[in-house]
């Protein structure tokens, strides 16, 4: 049997790099160890991709739009 998530956490940013590194922490301590962070990023020409490349957590999904509006996992 397969061991889901119990919660989902879907984080849209786009150029977020002021705030991100505070809401990703935010969201990571939380009490609830069964969860997946799920962050899409919508094209953003600033540092917010890789400020989520520096989190090496395994909760944490990264999703990018290419700029035709196409879903890649990054």
């Amino acid at each position: 049997k397969e061991n889901f998530p119990l919660v989902s956490v879907i984080m849209p940013v786009h150029n977020g790099e002021r705030y991100l590194g505070a809401a990703i922490e935010s969201i990571l301590q939380q009490n609830e160890v069964s969860f997946e962070f799920i962050i899409i990023d919508d094209c953003s020409e600033d540092e917010t991709n890789a400020i989520i490349r520096s989190y090496h957590d395994e909760r944490i999904v990264l999703l990018g739009i290419l700029g035709s509006k196409q879903w890649h996992v990054v």
